[in-house]
């Protein structure tokens, strides 16, 4: 018969949530993903090793410190195995990169929409601000195989390009107008203001950017209102609730030359 904590250990298991980008680095989430489909034939977990083992060392090392005897070391496979699936650094780098965007995007996704205008960039934001975090390492390194590999560039170019798309079409649902090209236009522009700032904070990491934002809400809340602001013209309902709540007093303030003429 069996034990009753054999019972509950295995019910644990079963309803226990896969793990995604949105809760750990993207070398956890591959690790995870293996102890979970063990039934896989050997040749796929052979390869999903390598992929771990590989996520790891990008975030660690980043691509130009990257070595092959590393990753089959970590895999705990021969070089000769390494080279059954992947041609060399870059090979493996690039589908390692391609799949992280992909994750990446469809987490974005997956925040929305939302009845809620102000949860609409939020959400979002909170999600790629998470992955800074998480991934500092492999968000440099996606810019820096984007130097060595031109295909990788233009996959992660088309990648993006169908994100602002969606930003942009959600803007224009929730707008009383306006053109769809300015609209993308804005997307682009918002997008890159939130990348760079991630990217001095947690890729970069500025120290003092580090001190004014300490935290992973108050960059997100900070981004959001901004968002929120330049596209809508007004802050966010319920920006007092949030750790930014100071951009209340960002206004022009009357000149005093005007009032003596």
């Amino acid at each position: 018969m069996t034990k009753p904590n054999t019972i509950r250990k295995t019910a644990s298991r079963k309803q226990a949530r896969p793990v995604t980008l949105a809760d750990a680095p993207l070398h956890r989430v591959l690790e995870a993903e293996q102890d979970s489909t063990t039934q896989r034939p050997k040749g796929q977990r052979t390869r999903a090793r390598l992929m771990a083992a590989a996520a790891f060392h990008l975030e660690q090392d980043g691509f130009v410190n990257l070595r092959v005897t590393d990753i089959c070391a970590r895999a705990g496979v021969s070089q000769g195995t390494f080279y059954v699936y992947f041609d060399n650094k870059t090979t493996i780098s690039t589908a390692l990169l391609s799949d992280f965007n992909e994750r990446g995007i469809a987490l974005l996704r997956s925040q929305g929409p939302h009845a809620d205008d102000w949860a609409a960039i939020r959400k979002p934001t909170g999600a790629l601000t998470r992955l800074y975090r998480h991934n500092p390492g492999l968000m440099r390194c996606l810019w820096q195989i984007n130097d060595e590999t031109p295909e990788f560039g233009e996959i992660l170019r088309q990648g993006n390009a169908v994100w602002m798309q969606a930003v942009a079409r959600s803007m224009l649902r929730r707008s009383q107008g306006g053109s769809s090209d300015l609209a993308l236009a804005v997307a682009y522009a918002m997008a890159a203001m939130v990348d760079q700032f991630l990217v001095q904070r947690y890729v970069t990491c500025d120290p003092i950017l580090a001190e004014l934002m300490p935290d992973e809400q108050s960059c997100a809340d900070l981004l959001s209102a901004l968002w929120y602001r330049a596209v809508w013209g007004a802050l966010p309902p319920g920006i007092d609730q949030t750790r930014v709540a100071g951009l209340a007093a960002f206004h022009l303030s009357p000149d005093p030359r005007k009032d003596t003429e």
